[in-house]
């Protein structure tokens, strides 16, 4: 009985002794599984550049709103879309 004891003792300070090592890895693989699911694009809060996607291209969120007009009533697909397709090339980042 006290050798049990003792392995098990043994076995739950190592697991302490181990947390911060055990809890990296955990958080390490977090990471790499939320980055996959960025298709490859990383989060900086200072250089990050939100990117929206419509029919097959990326395009620039912050110029889409500040210069086009595709929701109201004067709007047609045809200007839409050539706005979207400026804010495509005003930013090569958001390009695959």
């Amino acid at each position: 009985m006290l050798e049990y004891t003792l392995l098990i003792i043994f076995f739950l300070g190592s697991i302490l002794l181990f947390q911060k090592y055990i809890v990296r890895t955990l958080s390490g693989r977090w990471k790499g599984v939320g980055d996959s699911m960025g298709q490859g694009r990383l989060y900086d809060p200072n250089f990050t550049i939100e990117c929206g996607w419509r029919n097959g291209v990326w395009y620039d969120m912050a110029c889409y709103r500040a210069n086009c007009d595709c929701k109201s009533v004067a709007a047609n697909a045809t200007t839409c879309e050539a706005c979207i397709a400026s804010c495509a090339a005003s930013q090569p980042y958001c390009q695959d």
